[in-house]
Order: structure tokens, then sequence, then C-alpha cells
């Protein structure tokens, strides 16, 4: 019919979004409960380790942390100023 979609089509891409979003979300949740599950000091058990052995490694972790956000920021503030320029441009 000159080349437009029929219903069956639209519901087959909306049945795909939505399969795809509900898969991204459950694999998200399980990375989240692996990442979770890590301890961060050992709570007496001979199978954990301790990631965190003393007040040094602690002090670099917040170090590592801080480094990490600070670029983070600095990437996502230069995204957005990217994204501002094509919306003013082409907005």
């Amino acid at each position: 019919r000159g080349g437009r979609m029929t219903g069956s089509v639209d519901a087959g891409a909306t049945a795909f979004i939505l399969a795809t979003g509900i898969i991204g979300i459950l694999f998200a949740f399980y990375q989240f409960r692996l990442i979770a599950s890590i301890k961060l000091e050992g709570d007496g058990d001979e199978n954990s380790f301790r990631l965190l052995a003393d007040g040094e490694s602690q002090t670099r972790l917040v170090e590592i942390y801080n480094a990490i956000r600070q670029g983070a920021d600095s990437f996502l503030f230069a995204e957005y100023k990217i994204c501002m320029l094509f919306i003013v441009a082409f907005g």
C-alpha cells in the first residue's frame, strides 16, 4: 500500500525494543549482584581475602576514586558542551 509499514511490523519492532530493554535491565542487575558480592574486608573466612589490607590501601583507593571521578566529570562536561552545540546548531 504505497510503502507504508503495517501494524505487524510496528508491533514486531516494539516487541524487539521492549525485549532488548528488559534483557539489558536483567544483565545490569546481574552485574550489580556480581560486584556487590565482593567483600571489601575479610570476615574471618579462610576463603575470603582482604581487598583493603590497611589504612594506606584505603587512602590509595580514595585517591584513585577521586582521580577517576575528576576525569569522568571532565569528560561529561566536554560531551555536554558538544551536545549543546549540536542542539543549538541543528535544533
